[in-house]
Order: structure tokens, then sequence, then C-alpha cells
């Protein structure tokens, strides 16, 4: 199950104490006072805080609440009867440079308020007692570690609710060159307590961001750092040197995991796609389920790249899959590539569907070669067929903002039904491919064709790319998905 966090002092030798109830700090006119221990970290403890604002030395008292997080690197220590943090001479350049990084990461998560709700809002950053401390937004709906611990796993659709803001923060965060490094439940709170639909998830603790200039190279690299098992990818256990992306997708995985199995994830050097999948509950989708494999692939390299692929791959599927097969009156296409998306159409590269023993296997080689020129034979003779297989461009006609895809394939278009003109053949259409419409190339193949299928209409040509004609295939049909756009915009 999920760790169940205390909010009891437990302090190791190594690690100070926090400040006592009552505590007052101060920053120019505001002042706060030290209401609540929240938690504490490897080098950070927080706190929450009332504040009392001065104007004109007027104290004016605020219920507002905020949190506030002070730097505490391990091996720091408070005077005796006092609130000033100390370390011994070994640390103090160490700790001075973290101090610094702190205040530059604050003031950067500063930068960030106002462009997303999701991302906690840092008030000000300030040093007293000498360390730094900086002042967020308090968070008074929990976090989303104990709401899963006390509900159990979430239902898909709560557990994208929760998800999809986060990785939206995440991609703002990474526009900024910012990498969070610690994303998981604990660290995601709700601004109230959720009831029913109503619920802002908001991603805090930035302690161990890290930030990089413009060319991907960490701006800061004395501040402690820290990861969290079964959330940090196996990059992060080593140093960081370049921005990475794909180390927070990671983290956004394995969260979307927790929330749908209820417990954490194990560590990055053990966990297996047979673990995630023998975890994951039998009824979420499928869609859902390749996101999570895919945000969690232990290569970075095969895994999804960014916050917004992350993102769209969890949005609805609405591109047809490679393979897929497509039928019309006279030929099976299957689709091998997506080559563009218009604003009518989606547009693939399809060949011919070849069935049974027709579809040749790379794998596989002629029975029993009698020499190696043989089978380089067998080789070239197996690229030559496939080099010679016509490729076909396939339009389909899909307005994401109007139509949907179901699980078969099928499509289901909102507009009025009266609104034909779009998927009916236009005569300039006609005009332009009329001559290739029923032409057949020297195999038999239909050159071009139109047909309706799967709920919506298809425009298929193949590409001919001898004497130019693949150029004027290309433009053909580029202008008949232009005529297509005009006439559907205008209904």
């Amino acid at each position: 199950m999920l760790n169940n966090k205390t909010k009891d002092l437990q302090l190791k030798d190594h690690y100070a104490v926090a400040l006592p109830i009552g505590t007052v700090l101060h920053n120019g006119a505001c002042e706060y006072t030290i209401e609540e221990f929240l938690g504490a970290g490897g080098f950070s403890i927080t706190y929450r805080a009332s504040a009392k604002i001065m104007v004109n030395n007027v104290p004016v008292e605020t219920p507002v609440n905020f949190a506030i997080k002070e730097l505490l690197m391990k091996g720091g220590e408070r005077e005796n009867g006092s609130t000033t943090v100390r370390y011994p001479i070994t640390l103090r350049q160490q700790a001075k440079e973290a101090m610094a990084d702190f205040v530059v990461e604050a003031n950067r998560i500063n930068k960030l308020n106002g462009r997303s709700e999701h991302i906690v809002s840092v008030k000000e950053v300030f040093l007293e007692n000498n360390t730094a401390y900086y002042v967020m937004q308090y968070l008074k709906g929990g976090d989303v570690a104990d709401y899963v611990l006390k509900r159990g796993r979430l239902l898909e659709d709560q557990a994208i609710a929760i998800i999809r803001p986060v990785a939206e923060a995440v991609e703002v965060i990474h526009q900024e060159k910012l990498l969070h490094l610690d994303i998981k439940p604990a660290n995601i709170f709700f601004k109230e307590p959720p009831t029913g639909q109503s619920q802002c998830p908001v991603l805090a603790d930035f302690g161990i961001a890290m930030h990089f200039d413009s060319k991907g190279t960490p701006a800061s690299t004395n501040f402690p750092r820290g990861f969290t098992p079964g959330y940090a990818p196996i990059e992060q256990y080593g140093t960081i040197d370049h921005f990475s992306p794909q180390i927070d997708v990671y983290a956004l995985g394995a969260t979307l995991y927790t929330l749908l199995v209820g417990e954490d994830p194990k560590d990055a050097y053990a966990i297996t796609e047979e673990d995630i999948l023998g975890k994951l509950p039998e009824n979420i989708s499928g869609r859902t389920r390749q996101a999570i494999l895919n945000a969690m692939k232990k290569d970075p390299m095969q895994r999804t790249p960014d916050a917004r692929a992350f993102l769209d791959s969890l949005e609805e599927e609405y591109v047809l899959p490679v393979g897929t097969v497509l039928k019309s009156p006279q030929i099976e296409y299957r689709i091998t590539a997506l080559k563009e998306e218009l604003h009518d159409y989606l547009v693939y590269e399809a060949v011919i569907n070849k069935s049974g023993e027709d579809v040749e296997d790379d794998n596989k080689t002629d029975a029993a070669p009698s020499s190696f020129s043989s089978v380089t034979q067998t080789k070239k003779r197996k690229q030559d067929i496939k080099a010679s297989e016509p490729v076909f461009l396939v339009y389909e006609y899909f307005i994401r903002r109007y139509c949907k895809r179901n699980d078969d394939g099928t499509v289901i278009n909102s507009l009025d039904p009266r609104n034909t003109m779009a998927r009916a053949p236009h005569p300039e259409f006609l005009e332009k491919v009329s001559k290739r419409i029923g032409q057949i190339n020297e195999n038999g193949i239909p050159m071009a064709e139109k047909f309706e299928g799967n709920g919506t209409s298809y425009i298929v040509g193949m590409v001919v790319q001898e004497h130019g004609l693949f150029k004027q295939m290309v433009a053909s049909f580029k202008s008949i998905v232009s005529i297509f756009s005009k006439k559907s915009k205008r209904h």
C-alpha cells in the first residue's frame, strides 16, 4: 500500500529540529507565525503559517494561511535556544551554495505564477536565521497520496481527471527548462477538499527541481538532490547532466499507475511490464494501459518523450492504428503510417493487404538454401518484391471537433446529418481524378477509388513516382481536400 506519511517530527541525528510552534519569521511588512509542522525532506522543512501584514505600521490581521519551506540541509543544527541555523565548517560552503540555489529556484517558480492554476504559487522568498525561506499558497485540500490511502484505488476517469491537469502543469514547467524531479501523489495537493467532481490538483514541492540553460546544461549543480523510489527512472539514480523531460514523464506514468492500483510501483530497476500489467485493473482502457507502459519504459529513448506526448497518449484514440485493414468493394488496404492531419481529413499511407500465405515473413528464408549466394538472392528477391508493392494515400473524412471513433474503428459524426456535401464526391473532384478512377496498373490494381466505410468516406489514390506523376497525384489530392474543406466550412 501507499506509504502512510506521518506528521510527527521524527528526526534522526543528522536532521535539525523544526522551528517551535509560535515562532515568528519577519520579511519587510509581513510577519509569519509558525502554526503547524507539515513535513520534512532531506534538506527542508515545511510549515503552515499565518500572516500579519503591516500597512503604514498598522498590523492587519489576515485569516490567510501560507505554506513556508525552510532550507535545512543534512548536518545543520540550531543553536541552543535559538532559531538560527549553523553548519560545521566542512559544510558551510556547500550550505552557502545551496542557499543561493534555493533562492534562485524559488524565484523561478514565482515567475510561473499565473501560468497554470495547477502549479503551486510562490509569494516570496527571503533570508533569515542564517537560512532561506520561501512562502507558498497553502493547499488545504490534502494531498493525493492521503486521498488514495483513504479511498483505495480510483476509477479510470477519476485518475485521469487528476493526472491530466498535473501533466499540463508539467508541460508549462518544462517550457521554462525546469525539471520537477519529484512528481508523486504525496506532492500533488488539492486546493480545497475534493467533493464529487469538484477538485483542483496542484503540483507542489519543487524542493529538488533543477533548472537548465538554453543548451540543456544544468544551471545549478551544488543543490542537494534526491529521488523517490518507484517514481524515479533509472537515470535519476545517477547524475543528471542534461535537460531530460522523460524523467518527469516516468513519474507521471508511475503516479497514474498508483492512482489506478492503490499502491506504489516497484523501484525502476525491479519493475517490469509484466508487473505493471499484472497490477492494473482489467477494466481500464487499452489507451490508458499503453500510456502508462510507454511512460514507464526503462530506456528513456523508448519512453514517451515529453508531457505533451503523454497527454496525447491519454486522449481518446482518433487515428486508425497501423495495421488496420480498410475494405473497399475492389481491394483491401492495410494502413502503414499516419502521414498528415488536415482540417477535414486524416491522411494515411497504405499498401495492399495480403492474406495468409501471400504475406511474406521477413524472418523466414526459403527452404534449405544451398549456399550463401542463394540466401542473398532470396533476400534480394524479397526486397525487390517489397519495393515493387504500390503505396497508396488514403484520405479519411474525419473532423476532430465533430467526429468520434469507436473502439471498432467506426466513426460517429455529430454534424447535421443533412450536411452530406463534405462526404459526397464533388464534381470538381470527379473532374480531377476521373481519368484514374477505373484505371488499373499493369498488375491489375486500381489506380484510384472512393468508397464508404466505417461510418465515413475514403478517397484512395496510388502513389505514382514515374514521369513526375507522384507530384501531380499529391497536388491533385490536396486540391480535393481543399475543395471538401471549403464546402464543409460553408455548412
